[in-house]
């Protein structure tokens, strides 16, 4: 989807080239505390001294003078005026600052705010505080600060945004130090809380000595792929970039794509840390834009983990996957293949017909705010829009402070890219009683598709009364018991098993080991059924359909890999949910469709396992990646993966065994 702002995310101002010492533009960032150093070329103080006879640009002006000041503001600006017309040698306004002005005013700053060994000479009241330390006592912040850095600058970076000047610590690595950013004008001086890489500053200083031994390691983090469409073709200047960081996403870097859709992005690090030991692991959040298009699939995970170095710990395996951590100075693979996009084009009414404006109309449950286009509704525009990905499952909805009565329309699924004119009728005002219905959905052509492309939305539907929610929880509870033996646990009589997967053995106790990574809020439902509220509940022949909602949504996720094997993943796709829908073969009690949120699941070829327990032989997912698995029944019960057709990652399972005896496979 492409037309949500994600948020904007902040780095720092460091320049990937050039030398030159002229910046261009103001800093973008927080405010300038009142505490940073003040630049005596201010215009209004310099002109009012020279018409005072007091042109010494150190000249302090009198106290009359400042406590008027107020007043005589429309003069001075006058003043300035008239002053500047007739002089030629006064600099054009404002005056930007020159590199070593620049690294002066740093230097400055970082001594007067008490970093270095020399007591500060801010006065209290004018220190500047960093982000994180406004909770903190005045004197205890400097007590800390104190002796931390060398009071001459590292080096220095420049950008379009101003300068940044990098210092280092008195004590530790040589390979880190801390930065002060300022803007081009020398004004707002902020020192930066992260650690901060002086390998990264593109002039070193040639005042500083430095150790050749401790010159900072090169260490940088490229991603390599190529950016296509579903045929295949390249998508020449397409956008890539990642964001990086823990929290507050700081860092990352971005490229744009060559004539044939390749590219290669080098970026580096969010946060920081001193400790040489430290993988200092973090989010590396990648995205792909190009005009007229929007992402369909990607061939990693979209959460992905950046490192230094792979340290293999307890924790960090059972988080990280080994396929999902993108190392420094290891060329990371990410393909990307993008779509031409379903838009979405919304108009609202009301009871009567009248177009509406519908505040925090919003798509998915993503609580991002709608683009609108203007309500011109001689031209025929809608008065929101939105660019989304085609064959997936999109809910407009209406956000309320109270989530139980947050608003729903039923699900639309574009078939395929183009135009979908949608009217929303809003009913009712208060809590629990608005209704948001579809009542007009046509193609460009005027042709009425809602028969294409609406679906059962369970957060669109009247919740079911006391009787039904039970009877409902009742057939939930039943299909859990039939299927335990996969979804949850080993059959009895099994206490460990092993098999060959290519050269590899896998001896295991835990059920997760015989499946590839897949957990949908089938898997979960026996453990939140207190938080499920039913609304519909449907019988037709031999199938039953229920929908239902959570009070709080859950983790989904599904990908080409055995995790508890650890077997890399050859696709992965994870998201959250909080509703769902469930086709249920009533003869069998065994699910056979399940739509929850973005993920589809269709299970088949059922086998039985006796006392009224099934196991399904073939499982297919859809969504932004398709999934495709086969399973074999081996003696006496264990269900286990056979193959994931099409990729290598999970070869042919051969050589089980179950409680250390080779295990036959179970017969038909």
């Amino acid at each position: 989807m492409t037309m949500h702002s994600r948020g904007r995310l902040d780095s720092y101002p460091i320049a990937s080239d050039g030398v030159s010492d002229s910046p261009s533009e103001t800093l973008i960032g927080p405010p300038a505390s009142a505490g940073g150093p003040r630049r005596k070329n201010d215009p209004l103080r310099r002109t009012l001294q020279r018409l005072l006879g007091r042109e010494s640009p150190r000249a302090k002006l009198p106290g009359w003078l400042a406590g008027a000041s107020l007043a005589l503001l429309p003069v001075a600006a006058l003043a300035i005026g008239v002053y500047q017309d007739r002089s030629e040698t006064e600099p054009p306004q404002p005056v930007t600052v020159l590199r070593s002005e620049a690294v002066a005013l740093a230097e400055e700053f970082v001594c007067a705010n008490g970093y270095t060994d020399a007591p500060h000479t801010q006065d209290l009241d004018q220190i500047t505080l960093e982000s994180i330390e406004g909770s903190s006592e005045l004197a205890a912040i400097l007590r800390e600060r104190r002796g931390t850095l060398l009071p001459r600058a590292y080096g220095v970076s420049r950008s379009e945004h101003g300068w940044t000047v990098g210092f280092r610590h008195r004590e530790g690595p040589a390979t880190v130090g801390r930065a002060v950013t300022l803007n081009a004008f020398g004004k707002n001086l902020r020192m930066q809380h992260q650690g901060f890489m002086l390998s990264a500053l593109e002039t070193r200083l040639a005042s500083v000595e430095v150790d050749p031994d401790e010159a900072p390691p090169a260490r940088r983090w490229i991603s390599v792929g190529r950016v296509t469409d579903r045929e295949g073709r390249g998508i020449p200047g397409a956008s890539v970039r990642v964001a990086t960081g823990v929290g507050t996403l700081l860092g990352g870097g971005s490229t744009t794509a060559g004539p044939d859709g390749e590219y290669a992005l080098e970026f580096g690090e969010g946060i920081f840390t001193t400790e040489p030991d430290s993988p200092n692991r973090q989010i590396a959040w990648f995205f792909v834009e190009a005009s007229g298009f929007v992402e369909w699939t990607r061939t990693k995970s979209e959460h992905l983990t950046m490192a230094r170095f792979h340290q293999k710990t307890e924790d960090y395996d059972s988080l990280v996957s080994e396929p999902d951590l993108i190392i420094a100075n290891a060329p990371y693979r990410i393909d990307f293949v993008l779509t031409r996009p379903a838009t979405l084009l919304v108009d609202v009414v009301d009871e009567q017909g009248n177009p509406i404006e519908e505040a925090g109309l919003a798509l998915d449950e993503s609580n991002q705010t709608s683009k609108a286009h203007g309500a011109d509704q001689e031209r025929g525009e809608a008065r929101y829009a939105w660019d989304v990905r085609p064959e997936m499952s999109w809910t407009l909805s209406i956000p309320s402070d109270q989530k139980r009565f947050r608003t729903h329309t039923d699900a639309i699924v574009p078939k395929a890219p183009g135009r979908y004119h949608i009217t929303l009728r809003s009913t009712g005002s208060a809590p629990g009683q608005r209704a948001l219905s579809i009542i007009r959905l046509t193609d460009d052509d005027g042709r009425d598709v809602r028969s294409e492309v609406l679906l059962l939305a369970p957060g669109a539907q009247p919740p079911l009364d006391e009787p039904g929610q039970l009877e409902a929880r009742a057939v939930v509870e039943r299909v859990l018991e039939a299927n335990r033996y996969w979804l949850k646990e080993l059959p009895p009589g099994i206490q460990s098993y092993s098999y060959r997967l290519g050269e590899r053995v896998i001896e295991s106790t835990s059920p997760d080991a015989r499946t590839p990574k897949h957990t949908s809020l089938l898997h979960q439902l026996g453990e939140h059924l207190d938080d499920v509220t039913f609304r519909f509940h449907r019988v037709e022949g031999d199938t039953i359909t229920l929908a239902y909602s959570l009070k709080e949504p859950l983790r989904v996720d599904a990908g080409n890999g055995i995790a508890a094997a650890g077997t890399p993943y050859a696709g992965y796709v994870s998201t959250s949910a909080r509703e769902g829908v469930l086709s249920i073969d009533a003869t069998l009690w065994a699910p056979l469709e399940h739509s929850q949120g973005k993920i589809q699941e269709t299970f088949s070829r059922y086998r039985s396992l006796g006392d009224g327990h099934v196991v399904p032989l073939k499982i297919e997912i859809q969504g932004k990646m398709k999934f495709r698995w086969e399973f074999e029944v081996y003696e006496p019960g264990l269900w286990i993966v056979k193959l994931i057709p099409g990729t290598a990652v999970i070869p042919q399972v051969t050589d089980v065994h179950v409680n250390g005896r080779p295990a036959a496979l179970k017969d038909q």
